[in-house]
């Protein structure tokens, strides 16, 4: 028997579960699925709604003829129109998609799902100029030549978003974890860090590299910072895919910078902010992450995070959040 541990309730009572292993099933993605580029973009592939009625057409149409029997025996008929599955239609409102821009251009949101070939060629808003610096380990150096490349690839790719980017400052450290944050502390004057950290599970400090980096630029130096496996580097496919990504990643992470924005809708006419909310709940507490948008293109945003009682969703804590931010909200646009 399989056995799982469930928490239930506000309480966090674990009960435990026990599964047949021949009724159950593998599910989720595996390595091999998650490398695969082909896999992924065919997962974000969201169909038309025509498209997915027709889908469900076909799906009822079939059901109902290899088990016309069946049905027949429970005196279930499926209503057709023009030979095809009939479905219910409702009235309904409909908010228009709205327009994305990167700037110098402009596309409808209902026309496709993806944007990845116009987010290569602009970008909304960023910074003229920032420092920049790369950090990687010194076993790595039998792939100058790539990073060479990333570089000259990156700085074509910022030239067309019209940012003016120098050399980057690079520097190397032995594989240890403490000399790696230590050569972190020596970049505090960068404007933004690109780390390039070895593939997991080689050694035991590797292991924990991601997670030390990003609790020392968040908690210490206040940096933001983009981590970047070795072997996406040093994989020769798709490298201006890869630096626009990442180019993208940056932007957004910067000050002022948003890689893209969204034209105001037509049915919205006042200064409008959009929130979000969510709670993680974990080791003995519960954290409470608000965010909110400041622009009328929706590019620039605000949070907060608040600690609240354990297992709890929604507190007095979103009240503070929500007039922490419409304050910021205020400043920004002098409303």
């Amino acid at each position: 028997m399989l056995v799982a541990e469930v928490k239930r309730g506000r309480g966090g009572r674990i009960d435990r579960v026990y599964l047949v292993p021949e009724s159950c099933r593998e599910t989720g993605l595996n390595d091999e699925l998650r490398a695969s580029g082909f896999m992924m973009k065919l997962m974000k592939f969201k169909p038309r709604p025509d498209e997915r009625v027709r889908k469900y057409q076909d799906f009822l149409q079939r059901v109902f003829t290899e088990q016309k029997e069946l049905f027949q025996a429970w005196g279930i008929r499926l209503r057709q129109y023009n030979d095809r599955p009939a479905l219910s239609a409702l009235d309904a409102g409909r908010i228009p998609a709205g327009r994305i821009t990167f700037g110098a251009t402009t596309h409808d949101l209902a026309s496709r799902s993806m944007f990845d070939r116009e987010a290569q060629s602009g970008i909304y808003s960023a910074p003229t100029t920032f420092r920049w610096a790369i950090l990687s380990l010194q076993d790595d150096r039998e792939n100058v030549s790539a990073k060479n490349t990333f570089i000259n690839e990156f700085q074509a790719a910022c030239q067309r978003a019209s940012m003016n980017v120098d050399q980057p400052v690079m520097q190397e450290c032995p594989r240890n974890a403490q000399q790696w944050l230590e050569h972190m502390r020596n970049l505090r004057n960068a404007d933004f860090l690109l780390l390039i950290l070895p593939a997991k599970g080689r050694k035991k400090d590797d292991m924990n590299l991601y997670k030390l980096t990003k609790r020392l630029a968040i908690s210490e130096l206040g940096i933001p910072t983009q981590c970047v496996l070795h072997k996406t580097l040093t994989n020769p496919k798709g490298v201006t895919s890869i630096v626009s990504k990442i180019l993208t990643q940056i932007v957004s992470k910067l000050n002022n910078g948003a890689a893209w924005g969204l034209v105001q809708p037509d049915c919205i006419d006042v200064p409008t902010m959009v929130c979000g909310v969510d709670v993680w709940h974990g080791a003995g507490k519960s954290i409470l992450g608000f965010t909110a948008s400041l622009d009328a293109c929706y590019s620039k945003y605000t949070s907060e995070a608040r600690q609240q009682a354990l297992k709890e969703e929604l507190s007095s804590e979103v009240a503070a959040c929500v007039l922490a931010s419409c304050e910021a909200f205020n400043t920004l646009n002098q409303t």
